[in-house]
């Protein structure tokens, strides 16, 4: 996400992932990956949510999970209902077992707690 912050608008939020998730771009060193990517980004002046959503995703069971656990702590903050996300998404995985979507609408709603509880702890409201 650091990669693209000059992409947000002034008033911008970013989530972030505190998981340490290293990229391939800085496997291949062509970029640096600080100490503490979130107090980087804050101190650039971003409004950042973070949270461990690769902990919550290896809770529910699946590593792949945090991209929707992701998703969901998003969806409040999107020009459109989290309820639309939601739906687009468990219609993604319609077609696979009834277990896949469940996963993924309870991955969904713990990133939106997760959110919700980030942006309290930060002392940060929409």
């Amino acid at each position: 996400g650091m990669r693209w912050r000059h992409m947000l608008r002034p008033d911008g939020l970013a989530l972030m992932n505190t998981g340490r998730l290293v990229p391939p771009i800085v496997d291949l060193g062509l970029y640096e990956y600080p100490d503490d990517p979130v107090a980087a980004v804050r101190a650039a002046g971003t409004r950042v949510f973070s949270f461990d959503a690769s902990a919550i995703a290896r809770e529910l069971g699946d590593m792949r999970l945090g991209n929707t656990v992701m998703l969901g702590a998003i969806s409040d903050h999107l020009p459109f209902s989290a309820d639309v996300l939601e739906q687009c998404i468990l219609k993604r995985f319609a077609k696979k077992k009834a277990e896949i979507v469940e996963l993924n609408r309870r991955a969904f709603a713990a990133g939106r707690k997760a959110a919700e509880q980030a942006a309290q702890a930060a002392g940060l409201t929409r």
